[in-house]
């Protein structure tokens, strides 16, 4: 496409007016008594200023003023590579300066300008066309309502609908400027970039032709395919094919129904690999339904077989989802199992259950929760009355989820449990148990069945023969504080857990 800019040379020479000098001409005329200022060429008229030969059929050359008016089939020539052509041409040699009209065609090795209006000043070195102008080289095509050139700052300048027709992308701006040197197009205003399986908008941006950058200011986004991101600032190397993209961005996988929010992005197309700090978040959406994820830093990935995305949060990772909420120090999700795994004091709440261990799995079925993993004293709490707690503790835990609800519990190896079983609206007593192994079944987040699988142990006490002291399991812990209520509570700072068990 920027072989669009390469000339206007001819528009812009940097040298002192001169008198202008008549070559040839058919036929010449004058009469002092009308005018002894004015001379008529008529016939294969060639006149020279300087080094630029104009030629026409016909002209009115003003002797003391060192201008003229050349009619018809005008071709101004510099050099043996560029050409002007138009209807008329008025040009001043003092001030080194012209103006062309009708049909005017600017052609050199590159390219070929045509416009209706196009005005030089070889002084100031600015030309430029308006009221509409195309320009038109081997591969690419540009439009603009208006068009300047600088030629000591070799600065090219559009504006007015600007279109670029390139075979790689379309490109449709309210203003464009580009510098020779550096090779930076800059644009302002609503600009539109598509290509086959990409589009750019921006209001305010430049691109480096040489480096093959871009930089993105003011309500920018970038599409490709199915993936879209959106920032106050995105700075893009098609080279590497890596970029940064600043304050309020937004990533989103429309395949994926996947939303990434941040005032930090780091972007590696190539290897699809990406990561969202500052404020960070990450939602899955399906329906009303939104999965909100909250850490330091949110990573995407793909796996070692290069099929299946990962997602990372690592540092005070907290999420929310209506039937389902947790927190952890960080969280991996894989598309390949539909697995995700918190680490480091993870804790879930389902209905009224909390949910703990050193590790914790959740297994996804679509969009929806199936199964859940817990290694090593995991522990399930709910909460009856403000002093009495269900809990069921155990080596390890797998849960089992029906339409977002938890209803099957197995606990194997060192099973405990201390639960207030309800005759009507009164409370039994309390029942303590422990086996090896042991199925819980729960109805409406409540314990509703305990089947033992080996040789248990149990007691229960009357409700008023209970031993406050003694109505904790090991490891006990209440996180109820932390929980999040609503999509805003992922961001609010959650306590360690052992900070809040020795509050207990």
């Amino acid at each position: 496409m920027f072989l669009l800019f390469s000339s206007f040379q001819i528009l812009a020479q940097d040298k002192k007016p001169r008198k202008i000098h008549i070559i040839r001409s058919d036929s010449y005329e004058f009469d002092e008594k009308i005018d002894p200022d004015l001379r008529m060429l008529i016939g294969n008229v060639i006149l020279r200023h300087d080094s630029v030969y104009m030629h026409c059929d016909s002209a009115y050359f003003f002797t003391e003023e060192n201008s003229f008016i050349a009619y018809s089939r005008v071709k101004v020539v510099q050099g043996d590579s560029i050409y002007l052509y138009g209807d008329t041409l008025f040009y001043q040699g003092n001030f080194s300066e012209g103006k062309v009209r009708g049909n005017v065609k600017l052609i050199d090795k590159k390219m070929e300008l045509t416009t209706q209006f196009l005005d030089f000043n070889m002084e100031t070195n600015i030309s430029h066309y308006f009221n509409g102008g195309t320009i038109v080289d081997s591969a690419n095509v540009l439009t603009s309502e208006t068009g300047y050139y600088y030629s000591e700052v070799e600065e090219y300048y559009f504006e007015e609908q600007v279109y670029i027709e390139t075979p790689d992308y379309t490109m449709l701006s309210d203003t464009l400027t580009y510098t020779t040197e550096s090779g930076e197009t800059r644009f302002r205003g609503p600009t539109l970039i598509e290509g086959d399986s990409s589009m750019v908008y921006s209001e305010h941006g430049y691109y480096n032709t040489n480096m093959e950058f871009m930089k993105l200011g003011w309500n920018s986004y970038i599409v490709r395919n199915e993936n879209t991101i959106e920032a106050d600032s995105i700075f893009f190397n098609q080279i590497t094919d890596r970029g940064n993209a600043w304050r309020n961005v937004v990533m989103t996988d429309t395949l994926q129904q996947i939303i990434l929010k941040g005032e930090y992005a780091y972007l590696n197309k190539r290897d699809e690999f990406s990561f969202v700090t500052d404020s960070a978040i990450f939602m899955q959406y399906e329906g009303k339904d939104t999965l909100f994820l909250h850490a330091d830093t949110l990573f995407s990935l793909r796996d070692s077989t290069g099929e299946f995305r990962v997602l990372k949060a690592y540092y005070k990772a907290k999420f929310f989802r209506e039937e389902m909420q947790g927190m952890c120090d960080s969280l991996i999700y894989t598309t390949a199992d539909s697995l995700i795994k918190l680490y480091n004091d993870p804790i879930l709440w389902s209905d009224e259950n909390q949910l703990t261990a050193d590790f914790i799995k959740i297994h996804f079925n679509g969009n929806e929760a199936d199964k859940i993993y817990m290694e090593n004293t995991a522990f399930i709490i709910s909460k009856e009355t403000n002093i009495y707690f269900n809990q069921i503790f155990g080596k390890h835990m797998e849960g089992f989820i029906n339409r977002n609800r938890l209803y099957k519990i197995y606990v194997k190896g060192n099973a405990q449990t201390i639960y207030y079983p309800i005759d009507g609206t009164e409370y039994i007593g309390e029942n303590k148990a422990e086996s090896s192994n042991m199925t819980i079944y729960l109805e409406d987040g409540k314990v509703k069945r305990i089947n033992f699988l080996n040789a248990p142990e149990g007691v229960l006490n009357p409700m008023d023969r209970i031993e406050k002291d003694k109505s904790y399991l090991k490891g006990f812990g209440w996180h109820d504080e932390d929980r999040p209520l609503g999509k805003l509570d992922i961001y609010k700072r959650h306590k360690a857990k052992s900070e809040e068990t020795e509050e207990l």
